[in-house]
């Protein structure tokens, strides 16, 4: 009897430490997509401000805004999932990060096959960039900054 008490307190011990190792790997990518989330927010109030970079969907910051919005909602499903022993929840975080990696491996792989039409597009936005060089701050020291390392 005693050796079945220890094992139903090991199965107890584990699933509480797996519950609460979810639940805080979930509060950390949650803490990291409300930032991002913040630094996109902020980073395009600053952008239309200065009108530097015309591609909306070119700008870093509408990238960051929406990497934010994935994450935090992600990862707060991941959160209540794992607090309230939800499987629904649960399966849904894990899916939802398979689908972003398979993402993320096509597009690193598209990357890849097209390098040189990113690099092309890359330098076009730049060269857009460049006409309002003493415009914006930020832009000028980031170009300063490139132009020194290379």
């Amino acid at each position: 009897m005693s050796n079945n008490q220890e094992i139903r307190y090991c199965h107890r011990f584990s699933y509480i430490l797996l519950k609460f190792t979810l639940f805080a790997y979930g509060i950390v990518w949650w803490l990291i997509g409300a930032f991002l989330l913040a630094v996109g927010i902020y980073a395009e109030v600053e952008r239309q401000r200065f009108k530097t970079l015309d591609g909306v969907f070119l700008a870093p910051s509408i990238i960051l805004i929406l990497l934010g919005i994935i994450m935090f909602i992600v990862s707060l499903i991941g959160v209540l999932g794992s607090l309230r022993d939800n499987i629904t929840l649960l399966k849904v975080f894990m899916y939802t990060l398979s689908v972003c990696l398979i993402l993320e491996l096509f597009g690193g792989i598209m990357a890849l096959v097209f390098r040189n039409q990113t690099v092309g597009l890359l330098n076009k936005n730049i060269r857009k960039g460049i006409v309002n060089y003493y415009d914006d701050l930020d832009f000028k020291n980031i170009m300063d900054f490139v132009q020194r390392k290379v």
